[in-house]
């Protein structure tokens, strides 16, 4: 089955514990919620053993508590498996939807779950620092880079897709010749860097640009 089917089935499994999903071929085939844990329960195990051990060297012991928010955050038996790995009740670990954002205006059309709690904290923080971009023109193409650093031509060649290495001449083949009834081997010269411009004067890969550049 594609993407879009498997991630129907996957919900509907688990919020119906169980569920008809029919493969490539056809076939209809009814999948329990227990068989689909005992199948993904070594990489959900595996995947709350990681997440422990990051938890535990970042924060230098366990936590008192931890609350899951995101989509992967109901993968099934996930919750529970990280609460033993932290030694933590069960009730310890608990996952939050969009209730706990506080500073949050909620009004009945905004999706509840834990999975928009992600693009929600990516506007928020999004309004609270904007990203700014500039717009520079590149061989008469505009393109837009966002300015998370101080930019250079080098960001503004790789973001046009242009391959830098490509702009440097290979060196030239090697000619040979006769002098004086002898062979003699001219080696080929070196390749060049490209010439490159910026508002009319010459530059290099580091040097910075600025919007409207």
């Amino acid at each position: 089955m594609d993407f879009n089917q498997a991630e129907y089935f996957k919900k509907d499994i688990t919020l119906n514990k169980k569920a008809t999903v029919v493969d490539i071929l056809g076939f209809e085939q009814e999948i329990l919620y227990e068989d689909l844990v005992e199948q993904v329960l070594p990489a959900v195990d595996s995947l709350a053993s990681s997440i422990a051990e990051e938890i535990i060297a970042l924060n230098g012991t366990a936590p008192k508590a931890v609350m899951l928010v995101g989509g992967g955050s109901q993968t099934p038996e996930f919750a529970k498996r990280l609460a033993i790995k932290l030694k933590l009740p069960v009730n310890r670990v608990a996952i939050r939807g969009v209730d706990a954002i506080q500073l949050l205006s909620k009004n009945e059309n905004l999706p509840i779950g834990p999975e928009f709690i992600t693009p929600i904290g990516i506007a928020i923080a999004a309004k609270q620092n904007p990203v700014h971009y500039i717009s520079v023109t590149i061989n008469d193409r505009m393109i837009r880079l966002f300015e998370m650093k101080e930019l250079t031509i080098a960001d503004c060649l790789l973001a046009a897709g242009i391959n830098i290495k490509k702009l440097y001449g290979r060196p030239g083949m090697a000619s040979i010749v006769s002098y004086n009834g002898k062979q003699v081997t001219l080696p080929g010269s070196f390749g060049t860097a490209p010439k490159i411009v910026l508002n009319d004067h010459d530059a290099s890969l580091e040097d910075t640009v600025e919007n409207g550049g």
